[in-house]
């Protein structure tokens, strides 16, 4: 039962590798243009990272033009039956777990190794919702911006003002997944505030101003 599965996932994206160059592999990139939801990007400046006496690879070498494309369902499909509709070999299709991670692979985002390739490059029904994803920062990030922005406040900030802040600017998740980190580092660097501020109020009456 498991290989079964194995063979034939079942899922709402997947991910096809397409070479142009091939009659039906073409076929299948004008069908998946024409009649699907699909994210796509043609592969020009791709090369081999190293040598491979098995297939004649050259580290260096540039690699057959091709293209990725992602395809999403509203619901969840069979990997077998999709290659049915697109009459085409199933090992020419692969199950994606995650959207996000496939769409910065299409980019080469997280693989400084490889050949980069711009937004402006994607094509299909799909871009806008791969621009939201690729243009999100992760949770590291956002609380370490933060984080940063407390160390840096230089005024008093009232805590309902701080929530909306982190509202306005698209932290909230960040920091409700944070939530006691965050809150100490607030009043950490707050009351370092208001002891500057008392200092300051100190000094300014023993001087009578």
């Amino acid at each position: 039962m498991s290989a079964k599965k194995t063979r034939n996932p079942r899922g709402r994206v997947f991910c096809l590798v397409l070479y142009p160059e091939n009659e039906e592999h073409q076929r299948v990139i004008d069908l998946l243009k024409r009649s699907y939801n699909i994210l796509g990007i043609c592969h020009d400046r791709d090369t081999y990272e190293e040598d491979n006496e098995e297939t004649g690879a050259v580290k260096g070498e540039r690699k057959k033009l091709h293209h990725h494309i992602i395809v999403k369902f509203e619901n969840a499909r069979y990997l077998v039956a999709l290659s049915n509709e697109l009459d085409c070999e199933p090992n020419l299709i692969q199950k994606v777990d995650s959207f996000e991670g496939m769409a910065k692979y299409l980019l080469h985002t997280d693989y400084p190794q490889k050949a980069r390739y711009q937004k402006c490059e994607l094509y299909g029904l799909l871009i806008d919702e791969a621009i939201k994803v690729l243009d999100k920062k992760s949770a590291d990030v956002q609380l370490c911006e933060i984080i940063e922005f407390l160390q840096k406040s230089r005024y008093l900030l009232p805590f309902p003002a701080f929530i909306t802040w982190l509202c306005t600017n698209g932290y909230y998740s960040t920091y409700r997944a944070n939530y006691s980190a965050i809150k100490d580092c607030y009043y950490y660097y707050q009351g370092r505030y208001l002891e500057k501020e008392a200092r300051e109020n100190d000094l300014r009456k023993f001087r009578g101003d």
